[in-house]
């Protein structure tokens, strides 16, 4: 089940961007959605790591 669940929460989160969204579907806090939900895989975190703006 866990499998399922990350997976709808990581593609969720890659569609729209919104922490709050996924944290909100799944019961979770915004805090723990985001450290289990989102990843480096996000073009908006490659960019910061990376200095693009």
């Amino acid at each position: 089940m866990y499998d399922l669940r990350h997976t709808f929460a990581s593609k969720l989160y890659a569609k729209h961007g919104d922490i709050k969204l996924v944290a909100d579907m799944l019961g979770d806090t915004v805090a723990t959605a985001s450290k289990y939900y989102t990843s480096l895989e996000s073009e908006a975190v490659k960019e910061k790591l990376i200095g693009i703006d």
